[in-house]
């Protein structure tokens, strides 16, 4: 995963609306979003029998994005970022896959602040297995940089949640401790994080926070005047340079919704799915995704000016400071789209593209805490 931005509000019908694009190299085979167990990864993984809402890595077994319910009315989704440094030396070989720290932040028995701890811990202290056996966090040291992002929200309450979002990074195998000391409690609101660290103003970050500061007002908006909710990112991003929309790819195809975690209730495929009444305005939601996914899929570079320095070659941070890359054998796989309503339901929609940027899939898993309830 190499960029995402997500919005966070305990007031809102909506306490958590996130976008997200994962560039990978295109031979690295890969499972589209899907319900499995943590057990199918290794069968000593803590809390044996959990399942995740996500994509596979089929190489190392982890994932990029991933969503469980840890409890009845609880959610956590976890997300993993590369850190970019040209100037720091590459992982060996053997180093253990950064996938495995998504897997296990969203199977930690403890909260979201406890599970990113854990690992921060283990890893500093050299700990192997400390997250389980087959776990990444003894690991850590070896690894290439990352930013690890834990947000939870319980939603038991209703309007009201309560959300905790938690960040970890580490710089890559570098000598000394790079591994932070303990996570970082992130505040709500609108933030975005691409291969850098949390609300560095990137162009792409910037582009599609406000993206995301647009989704979550429509939505509040149209969910009714008592969950509207302001959202000021003025501190954390720059507000200019807003994209002309006329010239952004337009995503016409509509979500195939193939299945939801109750197996028992499969939609209709022909037809835009209204789970249960949980919107008020299905379309609302429909285009919100709409104006997400434009965003995502942009595929213009950012102006030299504004272009960070990450150590690599000039032509090659142009390439990489779209949105969307294309290049050959790398560039964005999938983008993703998950929106988590205050009645405890949720919609994870995932589009997928070949090494040209076109769409070869597209796959909506929706589900309710409810469904599979796991008691810690």
């Amino acid at each position: 995963m190499c960029l995402i931005a997500w919005r966070t509000d305990h007031r809102s019908a909506w306490p958590l609306v996130l976008a997200a694009n994962r560039d990978e190299y295109h031979a690295r085979e890969s499972l589209s979003v899907h319900q499995w167990a943590l057990d199918e990864l290794d069968p000593a993984v803590a809390l044996r029998g959990r399942r995740v809402v996500a994509g596979k890595d089929l190489r190392a077994g982890g994932t990029w994005l991933g969503l469980a319910v840890v409890d009845a009315g609880i959610i956590r989704i976890a997300a993993l970022t590369n850190v970019r440094d040209g100037r720091l030396p590459l992982p060996g070989p053997d180093a253990p896959s950064r996938g495995r720290l998504v897997i296990d932040t969203l199977s930690d028995p403890g909260s979201a602040t406890d599970a990113l701890a854990r690992l921060a811990r283990a890893g500093a202290a050299g700990a192997a297995g400390a997250a389980g056996a087959g776990g990444a966090a003894g690991g850590i040291g070896a690894m290439a940089g990352f930013n690890l992002v834990a947000i939870e929200i319980d939603v038991r309450r209703g309007k009201g949640s309560i959300i905790e979002t938690a960040y970890l990074t580490h710089a890559g195998p570098v000598s000394g401790s790079t591994i932070a000391p303990a996570p970082r409690a992130i505040p709500e609101g609108v933030h975005a994080l691409s291969n850098a660290n949390l609300d560095e103003p990137w162009p792409k970050t910037r582009l599609l926070a406000r993206a995301i500061q647009r989704a979550g007002e429509r939505l509040d908006r149209d969910g009714g005047p008592d969950t509207m909710s302001q959202f000021d990112t003025s501190s954390q991003l720059d507000p200019s340079n807003r994209p002309d929309p006329t010239s952004r790819p337009d995503p016409t195809s509509r979500p195939d919704p193939s299945s939801r975690l109750d197996t028992g209730n499969r939609p209709d495929p022909r037809a835009w799915p209204d789970p249960g009444g949980w919107l008020d305005d299905t379309g609302s939601l429909e285009a919100a995704e709409t104006e997400l996914f434009a965003q995502l899929a942009e595929r213009r570079p950012a102006c030299d000016a504004d272009l960070p320095d990450t150590g690599v070659s000039l032509e090659r941070e142009r390439w990489l400071s779209a949105p969307f890359i294309i290049g050959g054998d790398y560039g964005t796989r999938c983008s993703t789209v998950i929106a988590v309503g205050a009645d405890g339901r949720y919609r994870i929609h995932e589009r997928r593209f070949d090494a040209a940027g076109e769409v070869i899939g597209s796959t909506t898993e929706m589900g309710q805490t409810a469904a599979i309830p796991i008691r810690r």
